[in-house]
């Protein structure tokens, strides 16, 4: 069980992810880069990170809201860290 993700304009971020550990009952994925995406439940975010295993900080490269919990699936906008600050991109998350 996984997910891809795409349309992330740092390319380690793109591809395959797949289950890595638990936290706080949701699953953490990870890539093949090791990059992470796992749910912030403080914010009721789901982000993605080069964060080695701490996931209790709001340590997000990018965010995406999602207050009924999963992570959402299809093109949703995201807040992505680009060039010292966040914009909005689109990006893709599907099943796999």
């Amino acid at each position: 069980l996984g997910v891809s993700i795409e349309g992330h304009p740092d390319p380690a971020y793109n591809g395959a992810y797949t289950h890595d550990s638990t936290h706080e009952g949701w699953p953490v994925l990870k890539n093949d880069k090791g990059m992470y995406c796992f749910r912030y439940t403080p914010r009721d975010e789901w982000c993605l990170s080069d964060a080695r295993d701490d996931f209790t900080k709001n340590l997000c490269n990018s965010k995406v809201a999602a207050k009924e919990g999963p992570l959402p699936v299809g093109a949703h906008t995201w807040h992505v860290y680009v060039g010292g600050r966040f914009v909005e991109r689109t990006l893709t998350v599907a099943l796999q």
